[in-house]
């Protein structure tokens, strides 16, 4: 998933950097998690905690944890219908506004189609985010 600000170019080095740092038993703790670029890629063997101010991002990552999946297809209707409702679906609303969004800016426009591989945006956010999520399921949000 893109996500504005997020970490994904220096996760590797930053990880790379944290891993060793860290001591045996010791917790990570994820102060702005956004798209879990960095905790995704600790050793999930330890502690990990990951928060962010954003509530709607914070109940994507729980409800993925409870079994929700995102949809494959945002609609411009449905996005909008997000946008207009936050409240209804707090998951839903945390993927659509950032999963949907140009350049994952918090409802910064709806984005259909993705110009590189001409799927769905939505749907490359959703894939992206199953992905990571396999990486994820002992974390606590």
């Amino acid at each position: 998933m893109r996500y504005f600000g997020g970490k994904q170019r220096i996760s590797k080095h930053l990880v790379e950097f944290l891993n060793v740092q860290l001591k045996e038993g010791q917790p990570f703790v994820d102060a702005f998690c956004g798209s879990c670029n960095i905790i995704s890629k600790i050793d999930s063997n330890r502690c990990r905690i990951a928060n962010d101010k954003h509530k709607y991002l914070i109940a994507m990552w729980k409800g993925l944890q409870e079994g929700w999946v995102p949809p494959i297809k945002v609609t411009k209707e449905v996005y909008y219908q997000v946008k207009d409702n936050k409240g209804e679906d707090a998951a839903l609303t945390g993927f659509a506004g950032f999963g949907s969004s140009f350049a994952g800016k918090w409802f910064g426009g709806y984005a259909h189609l993705d110009k590189r591989t001409g799927a769905w945006y939505s749907e490359a956010s959703r894939n992206s985010l199953m992905r990571k999520f396999k990486t994820l399921t002992n974390v606590t949000f």
